[in-house]
């Protein structure tokens, strides 16, 4: 049996919950999730990175979830790495 703290929990979790949540928002246009890459100058202090890109800067902060809404587009990206 798998621990609850067990990192495939965790995966399964986030996976199920927080990404079907985030794609709910209005106004999504694009997301893309992915595990962080460490590098030489950044550490990865965090096991996953997601980026939700809006319509505007203003509709974040008022995001609420919609359930009549379509899903956006994904990258299909599975690693999140800092700029060179």
């Amino acid at each position: 049996m798998e621990s609850v703290f067990s990192p495939e929990v965790a995966e399964r979790h986030y996976l199920e919950y927080h990404v079907p949540q985030a794609r709910q928002l209005p106004d999504l246009r694009r997301d893309t999730i992915g595990r962080l890459v460490e590098t030489r100058t950044i550490p990865a202090e965090r096991h996953r990175g997601a980026i939700l890109a809006f319509d505007s800067v203003e509709a974040p902060p008022t995001a609420r979830p919609s359930a009549s809404r379509s899903a956006p587009t994904s990258s299909g990206s599975s690693r999140i790495r800092a700029p060179s």
